[in-house]
């Protein structure tokens, strides 16, 4: 452990497991034992990203299985389309605020936005019906909110981003 900053210690001994936990807290470095919250120092939360949007899930260590299966479950219902419905509200939110669209109002259009069909359009990559969305709710486009096109529809491929 020599030199080391964190270490993480995932032995399937559990004698291996406290041994290096001791020498890390010994040794003032930071330790994860993935099985042991009450042996660590941090936990590890399973962790979805979407683009910007990150979302953690943690047992505190009780059950990381738990952990994991959950962030399964919601992968199935958070996809890749959320990076860029992220970026697009987020780009919306940003130009309202400039030019001076504050409390209310702005607060109606981004959830105007939000229970619309634009995170759908960006399911099905359907660029027209994003920007019929944009133009109808809050007479924006992509490109008026200083989005690219082709950065919003080839920044997710089904891939989990």
């Amino acid at each position: 452990l020599k030199g080391a900053s964190l270490v993480i210690a995932a032995s399937s001994e559990r004698a291996v497991n406290e041994e290096v936990s001791r020498e890390a807290q010994a040794r003032d470095v930071l330790v994860n034992v993935v099985d042991d919250a009450a042996a660590s120092a941090f936990i590890v939360p399973s962790v979805i990203r979407r683009g910007g949007l990150t979302i953690a899930v943690s047992t505190a260590g009780r059950c990381p299985a738990i952990s994991k299966r959950t962030r399964i479950e919601l992968e199935k219902t958070i996809g890749p389309e959320y990076g860029p419905f992220l970026e697009i509200i987020g780009a919306m939110r940003e130009k309202l605020l400039k030019s001076g669209v504050k409390g209310d109002k702005k607060d109606r259009i981004i959830n105007e936005l939000l229970d619309s069909e634009l995170l759908g359009f960006l399911r099905s990559r359907n660029v027209a019906g994003v920007e019929r969305v944009l133009e109808g709710l809050a007479g924006q486009t992509l490109t008026g909110l200083g989005l690219n096109h082709e950065k919003i529809f080839s920044s997710h491929r089904g891939d989990g981003c």
